[in-house]
């Protein structure tokens, strides 16, 4: 499995560096949209949904990466797309929280006909799938420092996430949330910060960071966001009965099992870039 994990992992990497440094934003867009969009079926089967549900949720939501990229040109349309994601993911803190605490929340099984789940999908992904693809893009067009900013944010997610496995490895004693995803502690969530943190100072020279104070917040909270969505894309896996979302990346499961930490993450980054640039 690790093996797997490298492999994927060393083929992948340059690629996206590549493609951040080198393509313009539209063309970039486009090739964020192709990647988010191989995560659709994906998604569709955390929602139990398949055949003519599955592909008119497909449809709608190719539609909305349109969309997203449309609103990562407009202002207005932008911050109301990333404020109604922030919004979303706190609330999504919130239902996690009392799921963790033993309270009763309605799962997905329980919502009940295809149709109902199709249209839980839809809007969920409006709220987790769309504005993460409208952040990067515009974090990617907001000058020249605009790929900075994306690779800056992708590799700070993926610090985090490492400090979090090796640090909860080597000193987890306290489960973070159990009954989502037993593996997470607390000791990690703080190697996590921690790294993250480290990780922000070696950028302050590179991003021109001038209020050093606010970004160090600012990163803090970008890495609280993309704990909690890989705590809910667990919670969505755990409804479903499933242990990866999908098996497309060898080693690492399906695209949103990669990805489900900037899902959260992308938005909380880009909206602070967009209240404070």
């Amino acid at each position: 499995m690790l093996k797997q994990r490298l492999i994927t992992a060393a083929i992948l990497i340059p690629l996206f560096v590549s493609g951040v440094m080198l393509l313009p934003t539209m063309a970039l867009a486009v090739a964020l949209g192709a990647v988010l969009a191989l995560g659709f079926p994906e998604w569709c089967r955390l929602f139990s949904l398949s055949g003519g549900w599955a592909a008119g949720c497909i449809a709608v939501l190719l539609v909305g990466c349109g969309l997203a990229v449309v609103a990562a040109y407009h202002q207005k349309a932008l911050w109301g797309l990333l404020a109604v994601a922030v919004v979303g993911w706190l609330a999504a803190a919130l239902r996690m929280v009392m799921v963790a605490s033993g309270r009763p929340v309605v799962g997905i099984r329980r919502v009940g006909p295809d149709g109902r789940r199709w249209v839980l999908a839809v809007l969920l992904a409006g709220v987790v799938l769309l504005p993460p693809l409208a952040a990067l893009v515009y974090l990617h067009g907001s000058g020249e420092l605009g790929a900075r900013y994306v690779l800056f944010l992708v590799t700070l997610i993926w610090v985090a996430d490492s400090a979090a496995y090796f640090g909860g490895r080597r000193w987890g004693r306290h489960r973070l949330a159990p009954r989502l995803s037993p593996g997470k502690t607390w000791e990690g969530v703080v190697c996590a910060l921690v790294g993250a943190l480290l990780w922000t100072v070696l950028w302050y020279d590179v991003l021109g960071v001038q209020h050093r104070f606010v970004f160090l917040l600012w990163v803090g909270g970008t890495v609280a966001a993309s704990i909690v969505g890989d705590l809910f894309e667990s919670a969505l896996k755990r409804e479903a009965g499933i242990k990866d979302s999908g098996s497309l990346l060898p080693g690492h499961g399906g695209v949103l099992d990669r990805i489900d930490s900037l899902l959260a993450a992308a938005p909380v980054f880009a909206l602070g870039l967009a209240v404070t640039g």
